[in-house]
């Protein structure tokens, strides 16, 4: 019986250091939510909302010549459009124009990249300036897909092109009509 007290006591005891032992070794963290409620007609995903576009490495030479480099497509995701009298969106690119070509985005954050700029176009290849309206696009209910492509090009015939890195950011504004 003395037995029995006394592994009773000794298994009590293991428990509870176990216990212990698992309550020190608990991690934590934070976790932000974040979002808004609109009064528009639709949502903008998480995804659309903030995002990279990598417009990859192109060559200075093919610059300089005029030739064409790859376009890179992006995409801005309207989400659960509830659409009454408003069946149309339109997208407008903040950003700072080049110096020297209204029609592109300015090349930031440089470390050494001269001489060229983004151009945006829409689905239909049609430039959109910084601070210009998109053509218009025809929304459904539910989602829609904005689809838009991203170039860097020469500035103009006669801008010095230098390579480099660069960043370039935009904001975007979406209004419906």
């Amino acid at each position: 019986m003395q037995m029995t007290k006394i592994t009773a006591l000794l298994l009590a005891l293991g428990m509870a250091a176990g216990s212990a032992q698992a309550a020190s070794s608990i991690d934590g963290g934070n976790i932000t939510f974040k979002g808004a409620i609109t009064t528009s007609p639709c949502g903008i995903t998480a995804d659309s909302a903030e995002q990279v576009v990598d417009l990859g490495t192109v060559t200075a030479s093919k610059l300089k010549k005029g030739e064409e480099v790859r376009r890179t497509p992006f995409s801005i995701v309207l989400t659960d459009c509830e659409l009454g009298t408003q069946k149309t969106a339109k997208v407008k690119f903040t950003g700072a124009p080049a110096t020297g070509n209204d029609a592109l985005l300015g090349l930031q954050g440089t470390e050494g990249a001269k001489g060229a700029g983004i151009a945006i176009m829409s689905d239909n290849n049609t430039v959109i300036k910084p601070g210009a309206d998109s053509p218009a696009f025809n929304l459904n209910n539910g989602d829609n897909v904005l689809r838009f492509q991203a170039q860097v090009q020469r500035i103009s015939d006669t801008a010095e092109v230098t390579a480099g890195r660069f960043n370039v950011q935009t904001g975007f504004l979406v209004s419906y009509e």
